[in-house]
């Protein structure tokens, strides 16, 4: 069984990546992540996912957008961003900080934000890092 299976092994190492760089990289999906892609959503269902990345931005970490829509729309995706007000520091592109990474398509992150890819529990561990961090901080 691989290791990261664990959520306790999953969040000890996000918890010691951000303690190492002082910050973590999130990607976020853009797509029934942060806005609404089908009828049936709102803007509203974003709320917790909204406030997070904002909260990540705070604490200085670097966000990324990262989507699989098509280059096409990319402009109105930026523009929607801006609107509700979204932060991002990259789209669709790794951060040049990060020596050796290949192009390939992946972008590098420690955690991902995605509704194709668990985003329930990549939202429940980052909830919990920040709190053990702001804890962490206010004790020292």
């Amino acid at each position: 069984m691989s290791r990261y299976l664990s959520y306790e092994i999953t969040f000890n190492r996000l918890k010691e990546e951000w303690l190492k760089y002082g910050k973590i990289i999130v990607a976020y999906d853009v797509d029934s992540t942060v806005l609404p892609f089908h009828d049936h959503e709102s803007e509203d269902d974003y709320k917790v996912i909204h406030n997070l990345i904002h909260e990540l931005n705070d604490l200085n970490c670097t966000l990324i957008v990262f989507t699989a829509a098509e280059e096409r729309r990319w402009d109105g995706i930026k523009e929607k961003l801006k609107k509700i007000n979204l932060p991002y520091h990259y789209f669709n592109q790794s951060p040049p900080e990060i020596p050796g990474l290949v192009t390939n398509g992946k972008v590098y992150a420690n955690i991902y934000l995605d509704d194709r890819a668990s985003l329930y529990a990549s939202v429940d561990l980052l909830q919990k890092l920040i709190h053990e961090i702001k804890n962490t901080e206010t004790v020292k």
